[in-house]
């Protein structure tokens, strides 16, 4: 339970995996439903879509519980509007909240402090921890602001925060060199614009 972020790529003609799940829930209505033999219910059940990447699309990048990095695709690719669907994005997108993730980074400075430095460690010890300077913590409020939320995790600009903006620039730079490399995006988008003329679609969505 909790705030799970994927960014998939798909084949332009093919179904989502929230599309194709879509697709087979309404297939009945409750009351259609209830008239179906015990046979053809099971039947329906069995039927649920198996998520084969090859047909629904490949997992890009993955986060959990980060709330700033989940914010961010709301206000500048959802429109404000956080519901759990599928959007389209852009490599242009991506690389914007790479720079962004960066820029904050430079905001930060080390600092001890008491840590489990593994998941079998039982005692805390004393570590070096980077935590985003009062300028940092400024900047990082007003254009990557973390948001609560149902299991969206900490709020707080700590340690945790600057991990996972670490965390996301690793994962945007992976995500680039996969669909320059294996996706064509570079070679297949207008050198002016940016525009992406290939067969693939990229798309951020979430669950909680």
């Amino acid at each position: 339970m909790g705030l799970d972020m994927y960014v998939n790529i798909r084949n332009k003609n093919t179904q989502s995996k929230l599309e194709a799940y879509k697709a087979w829930e309404q297939k009945y209505s409750y009351e259609e439903f209830q008239r179906l033999t015990e046979e053809q219910k099971e039947e329906y059940r069995n039927s649920e879509p198996e998520y084969d990447d090859n047909m629904y699309g490949k997992e890009l990048m993955y986060w959990r519980k980060a709330n700033q990095i989940h914010n961010w695709f709301v206000q500048n690719c959802q429109n404000g509007v956080d519901d759990c669907e599928q959007y389209a994005i852009t490599v242009a997108d991506l690389i914007k909240l790479k720079e962004l993730c960066e820029k904050i980074l430079t905001m930060t400075e080390k600092r001890k402090a008491m840590r489990y430095t593994s998941y079998s460690a039982t005692e805390k010890e004393e570590v070096d921890v980077l935590y985003l300077t009062p300028e940092g913590v400024e900047y990082a409020t007003e254009y990557l602001p973390s948001r609560g939320g149902f299991f969206f995790g900490s709020t707080e600009y700590d340690d945790w925060y600057v991990l996972q903006l670490k965390d996301t620039v690793e994962q945007i730079n992976d995500a680039l060199d996969t669909l320059n490399c294996e996706y064509g995006f570079a070679i297949n988008s207008d050198p002016v614009t940016g525009e992406y003329k290939g067969d693939y679609i990229i798309e951020y969505t979430s669950s909680w």
